[in-house]
């Protein structure tokens, strides 16, 4: 039964992240409790590592080839010459 708990949230909360809005009105829309949906949300969604990374910076470019703009209000600009083992860490990192 648990299982089929796990898959069937793992299910909604995908969905919820393509269709995009709040939580609460998924789960009115789908006939779900919140605060289950949350639950299992913590409990099957990967933990990221919160802090810091060594970045190692070098003259700046005055055209950037990628520009990442976060929701947190971040922005992340890499010149054209990075490394993809580089690009990855600063996504990661900052997300």
């Amino acid at each position: 039964m648990q299982n089929n708990q796990k898959a069937k949230y793992l299910q909604h909360i995908e969905l919820w992240k393509v269709q995009g809005g709040s939580v609460r009105t998924y789960c009115a829309n789908n006939g779900l409790v919140p605060s289950v949906f949350y639950y299992y949300k913590k409990m099957l969604e990967p933990t990221e590592k919160k802090g810091f990374t060594t970045v190692s910076v070098t003259a700046k470019s005055s055209c950037s080839l990628f520009s990442f703009h976060y929701p947190n209000g971040v922005i992340v600009e890499v010149d054209q010459g990075v490394d993809m083992a580089t690009l990855k860490s600063l996504v990661h990192a900052v997300s």
